[in-house]
């Protein structure tokens, strides 16, 4: 049981290896954009180098867009794992689940699923940004997301 109920978005439910590599990538790049202006730097310098750079600025607006509506109309803070974790904490694996229905066509599962982390007002906009997120996201392909996860050398890496 977690006594500081601040955290419950921090409980590891998942490793990022097990999940698609789209999605694994997905969660990378969260981890990345809330860490600040390096973090950002690195996710728009992999977009720009991954097509059209058109393409690339809609998907990182909408990607900040999506963002800031989860974190601005959360239900508590929410929390992430650092970059080098394995893990995929419990607001992690919600965002991507929203996000994986959204883009897959279950809006109204993307719309509720929103809900156990942010206020219901803001869930379909939260589902139709994450469904644009996703199509993007699912576009770049297995190979380039492999690529990008490969694990950092033993001595950088981090449980937690």
């Amino acid at each position: 049981m977690i006594e500081n109920q601040d955290m419950r978005g921090a409980v590891a439910v998942g490793q990022l290896t097990a999940i698609n590599p789209w999605e694994a990538l997905l969660v990378r790049h969260l981890r990345l954009w809330c860490d600040g202006a390096d973090g950002r730097a690195k996710v728009i310098e992999d977009w720009e180098g991954a097509g059209p750079k058109a393409a690339a600025e809609n998907t990182l607006a909408v990607f900040d867009t999506l963002i800031m509506t989860l974190t601005n109309h959360a239900r508590r803070p929410l929390v992430r794992h650092c970059l080098t974790c394995d893990c995929l904490g419990a607001d992690e694996c919600v965002f991507v689940q929203i996000v994986s229905a959204a883009s897959g066509g279950a809006l109204d599962d993307a719309a509720l699923m929103s809900g156990l982390i942010a206020l219901p007002a803001h869930a379909e906009h939260i589902a139709i940004l994450a469904a644009q997120v996703g199509a993007a996201f699912r576009a770049r392909g297995h190979a380039q997301s492999r690529q990008f996860l490969s694990s950092p050398p033993a001595h950088l890496r981090v449980l937690h």
